[in-house]
């Protein structure tokens, strides 16, 4: 590590910072010789973390981490770096989240036997023959996989194998991006410890590897699904584990929810393993290995049971989260960020676009949000798409259009698009009859244009994933990449468009230093605060406020409503983020003064929806 080139992620928040400048002061204080390290285990919150400050030397962060590995440790989040005129400090902090009940124990029962270990490899006196072995045994397992996967013959037995059926939609391109010098298998073996790797035989590896790539390869054809694999194997150890591969949208799919699902369905079951991250196409993916108490395999009803369970009970949450969008930005929003999007994307490639977004439901009506772009070419048939929602689509759908509009967009080199934007009404009776909204829509724009659609997700993804490089630029060193991308993508797809990355950017930092300050002091730190983010909002800040904020925002009368509208005509969008464990509400206006009176109205509602609480409490 003696240019400093390993850089992994950078400290989650101030505090971690300070800490490891104590760390460095005390080490510059006992004269720079010796190794300093300190170590705390939070048993609350599940999570240890590690700092170490030392001289530098070729080895020392492999070192380090190789202790924590041979203990069956995964790191979750690391950063290590040099300092000094001739970089010659070696600076390294490491963190664990999500330990099970054992291995907290275990962190503790061993703390001064892991602090002396730490201390010797720090210090470049651990046998090289070691330090080779924890490098060398994953290099070679890594190898063994990857000859493995790019065998033709292997290849053909993980599509034919009954017990991996689902493996029959990978193609020899899916095979190659998996052994690639990014892919799958790199990210999987190098994320893993070397006793994790060891434990279990190749084909079991390979299982794990799969699912994983396939529940992402899912997620991006329907992100409104959640995708769940399961299957089970028996390590070398003996332990009769099975094991949980879960994708979904960063918003809904988090490894509590997943752990929770769990215990509800298995009372006894022991936990293994677990990690989770979040993609840059804003996948959260999960992986959970679990037991039962007395090492046995969950029954098959208890697999069905996990599957059909989490993928309901996440799809709910998801429909509820669209829901509570639907207070989000209105149609002419979406003509003003999305239609000259998709309008440049079928000038671009004279291909029709489409796009179908759910924006909110209940119990009577599915209500869609309907674009058609079409270019020069097909202009002339934009009468032909309307007709057929109208005559064929809405008896065939259970389908009622409201709110059409058609307009011409020119784009910057003169060309043009005709866009098409229809408000589709869906009743849940065709849903419950196992339709394919999404299939049958373009079936009927197919159809009318008599040539084939593009899905315009597609360009959404790729604007998005700019967007969030740009974000990560700007706000990597203020918060952990993982939270940081999961955060991104809580933002209402709208939102996502029509906020530069430097609005999105600096709401993130400033809501992960509100909570990271309120949790920190909870006397003295207001939980409502205004905050200006940008030159176009100023934002009220809202930590743990959920209900006053939509009492607020979504009022149940026409009378409050309109009221709503007077009092707050610059009241543009709200964001609902989950930080540090805390609900944190940023609601946005184009207006100072009327952020601010928002902000006392909303001190005020929580005053009264807390008294009315205590009156209910004491009738009862």
């Amino acid at each position: 590590m003696s240019d400093g080139h390993f850089r992994f992620s950078k400290f989650p928040d101030d505090s971690e910072f300070e800490w490891m400048e104590e760390i460095l002061r005390k080490f510059h204080d006992r004269g720079g010789k010796e190794p300093v390290i300190l170590m705390e285990t939070d048993v609350e919150r599940k999570c240890h973390r590690v700092g170490i400050a030392a001289k530098d030397w070729p080895g020392i962060l492999e070192a380090v981490t190789g202790v924590y590995h041979e203990e069956g440790f995964n790191l979750h989040s690391l950063y290590a770096d040099t300092l000094g005129e001739n970089r010659e400090v070696a600076i390294l902090y490491a963190k664990i989240t999500s330990l099970s009940d054992e291995e907290l124990k275990r962190l503790i029962e061993k703390r001064k036997e892991m602090v002396d270990t730490l201390h010797f490899a720090a210090r470049g006196n651990l046998p090289v023959r070691k330090l080779i072995g924890i490098s060398s045994s994953k290099i070679q397992i890594f190898r063994r996989l990857r000859d493995m996967l790019s065998d033709p013959e292997v290849r053909r037995k993980l599509r034919e194998s009954k017990v991996r059926s689902r493996r029959l939609e990978l193609s020899d391109e899916d095979f190659e991006s998996i052994i690639s010098e990014e892919g799958e298998l790199f990210k999987f073996t190098f994320s893993r410890s070397a006793e994790y790797l060891r434990d279990r035989d190749e084909w079991t590896l390979i299982d794990i590897i799969l699912d994983s790539y396939l529940a992402q390869k899912a997620f991006l054809q329907d992100k409104n699904a959640t995708h769940a694999f399961i299957h089970q194997f028996t390590t070398r150890r003996g332990e009769n584990l099975t094991g949980i591969t879960v994708a979904g949208e960063a918003k809904v799919v988090d490894l509590g929810r997943v752990l929770q699902i769990l215990y509800n369905i298995v009372p006894n079951l022991v936990l293994k393993f677990s990690k989770y991250f979040v993609t840059r196409e804003g996948a959260q993916v999960v992986r959970v290995e679990i037991t039962t108490k007395d090492n046995k395999f969950l029954s098959e009803t208890q697999k069905k049971n996990i599957s059909s369970s989490i993928k309901a009970q996440i799809s709910s949450l998801q429909r509820i989260h669209n829901f509570l969008e639907q207070m989000g930005p209105g149609a002419e929003v979406y003509w003003r960020i999305i239609a000259p999007k998709i309008a440049e994307e079928a000038t671009i490639s004279g291909k029709p676009q489409m796009l179908l977004m759910l924006r909110s439901y209940d119990m009577i009506n599915l209500i869609y949000d309907l674009f058609v772009a079409l270019p020069d070419s097909l202009q002339q048939r934009n009468s032909a798409i309307l007709n057929s929602f109208m005559e064929g689509g809405e008896s065939k759908l259970l389908m009622k259009v409201h709110n059409r509009q058609v307009k011409k967009i020119m784009s910057r080199d003169g060309k043009s698009a005709t866009v098409i934007y229809m408000r589709l009404n869906v009743s849940p009776l065709y849903i419950g009859s196992g339709g394919d909204i999404y299939r049958d829509v373009k079936k009927i724009i197919e159809k009318a244009l008599q040539t084939r659609v593009r899905d315009f997700d597609e360009g959404l993804r790729i604007i998005n994933m700019a967007k969030l490089d740009k974000v990560m630029k700007i706000v990597r060193d203020h918060v952990p990449e993982n939270d940081l991308k999961k955060l991104f993508y809580l933002y209402d797809e709208v939102l996502r468009l029509e906020l530069d990355p430097e609005e999105i950017a600096s709401e993130i930092k400033q809501a992960y230093e509100i909570v990271r300050t309120y949790l920190e002091n909870q006397e003295t730190v207001p939980t409502i605060q205004v905050i200006s983010c940008g030159e176009k909002f100023h934002c009220v800040f809202a930590i743990d406020h959920d209900t006053a904020v939509n009492y607020l925002i979504q009022p149940l009368t026409d009378e409050s409503r309109k009221e709503f509208k007077n009092r707050f005509s610059r009241y543009h969008s709200t964001t609902t983020l989950e930080v540090l464990g805390r609900s944190l509400n940023i609601v946005r206006f184009k207006d100072l003064e009327e952020a601010e009176l928002f902000a006392e109205s909303l001190q005020k509602a929580e005053e009264e929806l807390n008294r009315k609480k205590k009156e209910v409490g004491s009738q009862e």
